[in-house]
């Protein structure tokens, strides 16, 4: 899906792509993305948490911009977590 997001994206400013003459990839109003958490132990906010706040912010996104066409990224949704944690989350 990671390939799939970037492959557009380059498409979409211009930047010539691997793929067969002809190919038609859809346009997208705006991508989201929630990747590349860490822990921020300065605020006692765990992985988990700032996973949350990242979710949060991307539905919210999503909330505002309906009827747009848009790619959502969430990478490695409740990795790091609990086994509880992680099954609320799927």
């Amino acid at each position: 899906m990671l390939t799939f997001a970037q492959l557009c994206y380059l498409a979409q400013i211009g930047v010539p792509i691997p793929a067969d003459e002809g190919t038609v990839l859809p346009l997208f109003d705006h991508f989201l993305t929630c990747v590349g958490n860490n822990e921020d132990a300065t605020l006692q906010k765990s992985f988990f948490y700032n996973h949350v706040e990242q979710l949060m912010a991307l539905l919210k996104s999503y909330e505002t911009n309906q009827g747009k066409r848009i790619l959502a990224l969430v990478d490695n949704a409740g990795k790091a977590t609990s086994s509880l944690n992680a099954i609320a989350l799927t």
